[in-house]
């Protein structure tokens, strides 16, 4: 619990020498500048950004506001084990994207490894550390951010196996269950460290439903499911419905993945994924 108080996390990041956004509990009065409204287990309420309306709703001690940092939204993936954060890599987090129908501030997709410049790098490792020590973590666990100004601000810890976590292991080629598995048992064989060799980027993106749909029975999915990759390789496409599945709007419909040599032409192939799925779909 400890891990999704926000206020234990905005003096973790600074004790490890990162900022961290400002939180205030719920309030009726207008704030200035631009807040976030998160509920603080993770659970509930949509996050939204906080308007005049919600001075008027009945303080919730489930929601709380936090600071908006504008910036990209990344993901720094570790592993705790024997009280010390091993950074097994950083993703870059699409959310609320357009061109994936997702609603604002939803997860829609990964793509990574990113490659952070060593004083981040050790910066995020002391934070995951603080975190593991201070919280009792074990294992696979993420912490999502901002990078502005070239910085890291750590919004929020997710004391489990991410949804960043396939995207780092389809890049690596090597699984992250290997460290989760020595995290909790003793006698196993510790695995090497992430390695820092140059490795092409992988990327997915989960495709919403713009309105109201039946899946069809045929697609470009099909090739997939005829043929599915080895648990090793990332698929063209995943979580692929039944045919004829109704699929409301604003559900996911599939999740589809890219490889390329460069974050930027990885992200390009999902726009052509999506576009393709929105002529097929929409």
């Amino acid at each position: 619990l400890r891990a999704r108080n926000p206020d234990f996390l905005r003096s973790a990041a600074r004790a490890a020498g990162l900022p961290a956004p400002a939180v205030k509990d719920f309030f009726r009065q207008s704030p200035a500048g631009r807040w976030l409204v998160k509920p603080i287990w993770g659970l509930g309420e949509p996050i939204h950004f906080w308007t005049a309306a919600d001075a008027d709703d009945r303080p919730s001690p489930l929601v709380y506001l936090q600071e908006f940092i504008e910036g990209e939204s990344q993901s720094a993936v570790f592993c705790a084990v024997d009280n010390r954060a091993y950074l097994l890599g950083v993703t870059r987090q699409f959310v609320g994207e357009d061109f994936l129908n997702a609603a604002p501030f939803r997860y829609c997709g990964s793509i990574g490894p990113l490659r952070p410049e060593a004083p981040q790098a050790q910066a995020l490792e002391r934070f995951g550390s603080i975190l593991a020590r201070k919280c009792g973590l074990r294992g696979l666990f993420g912490v999502d951010g901002i990078v502005h100004d070239g910085a890291f601000w750590p919004v929020e810890v997710n004391p489990r196996y991410t949804a960043s976590v396939e995207v780092l292991e389809f890049a690596l080629g090597r699984s992250a269950m290997v460290w989760h598995r020595a995290a909790f048992l003793p006698s196993a064989p510790r695995p090497a460290p992430p390695s820092e060799a140059l490795v092409p980027c992988v990327g997915k993106a989960v495709y919403f439903a713009r309105n109201d749909l039946q899946f069809p029975d045929d697609g470009p999915w099909n090739d997939v499911l005829r043929s599915p990759p080895t648990l090793s390789g990332a698929p063209a496409f995943a979580d692929i419905p039944h045919p004829k599945t109704i699929i409301k709007a604003g559900w996911p419909i599939l999740t589809c993945f890219a490889h390329a040599n460069t974050p930027g032409a990885c992200l390009d192939a999902l726009r052509r994924a999506a576009a393709d799925l929105d002529r097929l779909l929409l």
